[in-house]
């Protein structure tokens, strides 16, 4: 029943391991080419020259206060009025579109782009609605709804980045954009001016914060302000902080460990080192694991359980580093404990399956020996009683 129970246990690991990767390759998977903005933009591009050039009408692509659908929610935010309306657009799609999507990944940006253009749409419609006389019919147009989403969630990932030649970071920068936005929009639109739908703005970059925020993305921001910090102190708090909301993530609690080395906490700093191994067996990564421990060593620290010691000399085991692993489970063994029992038939397996059979036979006989009452000795007899019989 144990067999069993551990078994399942195994299972839903994985199971649950496949799932958070699957969200991570499909949502927040970084982009080596920036495919959403590259396709948004020849959109909008084709789009412009058929106005320009073909004569193509685009009347009933528009977002009009009197007659909205779905369908023009969506369609007027490929279409711009006039070449500089589509320059200014165009040029701060390329330059934050492309940030973000290689940041979160090519669906995020396009969700975002779309979401916060429908966003937008709907807040220059209802400011419209409350605010503009009945009869108004000036359409919406153009893509600064879904980049002012683009923006938005830039501001999430990249906000401790400074704007250069000002010493300013994004955050504070994009947050003054944001209020002065809300302020020319309120004045415009009390006034009956929507000639700049500044509400469309507003509605866009809300949306593209929300969504950020709603898929972690601030985290990425916060590990990256954390690595890049001047001082181990400094790097030690935030990263402890990014951790706490993060726990999985055992490359940046190595990062954490050595920080804490650096200001000579090698307790806290042998408990981040074995928490890094654990989750790397857990997630099952074997070869980051080993290397965890074994880097632990180096250091002199010991693990915190004698659990993740066994753990650690399976991985071992799984990457092929035998001695490796059979010099950790001596030490278990050695240690005593609730990990021995398990350590040692462990132990007597892998010499066997190197074909090390006499050394096989006495880690056998020392194992029933030390523990004549396990549940395995009876596995182990009969293995014992094999390698005997091939000997003979």
């Amino acid at each position: 029943m144990r067999g069993a129970r551990d078994g399942r246990r195994d299972v839903t690991v994985q199971t649950s391991h496949i799932k958070k990767d699957l969200k991570e390759r499909l949502w927040r998977r970084p982009a080596t080419w920036p495919i959403a903005t590259i396709v948004i933009f020849l959109i909008c591009s084709w789009l412009f020259a058929a106005q320009m050039l073909a004569g193509l009408r685009w009347d009933g692509w528009l977002l009009s206060p009197l007659y909205p659908t779905w369908q023009t929610l969506i369609s007027y935010a490929f279409f711009h009025a006039d070449a500089l309306h589509w320059t200014v657009n165009m040029a701060f799609l390329v330059i934050v579109g492309t940030r973000v999507e290689r940041a979160t990944g090519t669906l995020m940006t396009s969700g975002v782009f779309l979401l916060g253009g429908v966003v937008a749409g709907l807040l220059h419609l209802s400011m419209v609605y409350l605010f503009l006389p009945l009869g108004t019919n000036q359409p919406l147009i153009g893509s600064s709804g879904g980049i002012a989403a683009l923006l938005g969630t830039y501001t999430v990932r990249y906000y401790d980045h400074r704007i250069m030649p000002l010493p300013i970071p994004v955050g504070w920068a994009l947050g003054l954009w944001f209020v002065g936005e809300g302020l020319i929009g309120w004045f415009s639109i009390r006034q009956g001016n929507i000639n700049v739908a500044h509400w469309a703005h507003i509605g866009g970059f809300l949306a593209g914060l929300s969504l950020a925020v709603l898929a972690g993305i601030q985290q990425a921001a916060r590990r990256e302000a954390a690595m890049d910090a001047p001082s181990p102190d400094q790097k030690a708090r935030k990263l402890a902080e990014y951790l706490a909301a993060q726990p999985d993530d055992a490359e940046s609690r190595l990062v954490y460990a050595r920080s804490l080395l650096a200001l000579g906490e090698r307790e806290r700093a042998a408990r981040a080192f074995s928490r890094a191994v654990d989750t790397w067996i857990i997630n099952g990564r074997p070869r980051e694991a080993a290397d965890a421990y074994m880097a632990m060593c180096v250091e002199g620290l010991s693990p915190t359980t004698p659990s993740i010691e066994t753990g650690a000399a399976r991985a071992m085991e799984e990457c092929g580093l035998k001695n490796e692993a059979l010099k950790v489970y001596d030490k278990v063994v050695s240690g005593g404990g609730p990990q021995a029992e398990s350590a040692a038939l462990r132990a007597a397996r892998l010499v066997e399956n190197e074909n090390r059979y006499e050394e096989a036979v006495r880690r056998y006989r020392d194992f029933l020996a030390r523990f004549p009452h396990s549940q395995w000795c009876g596995l182990a007899r009969r293995r014992l009683a094999r390698l005997e019989a091939e000997r003979a």
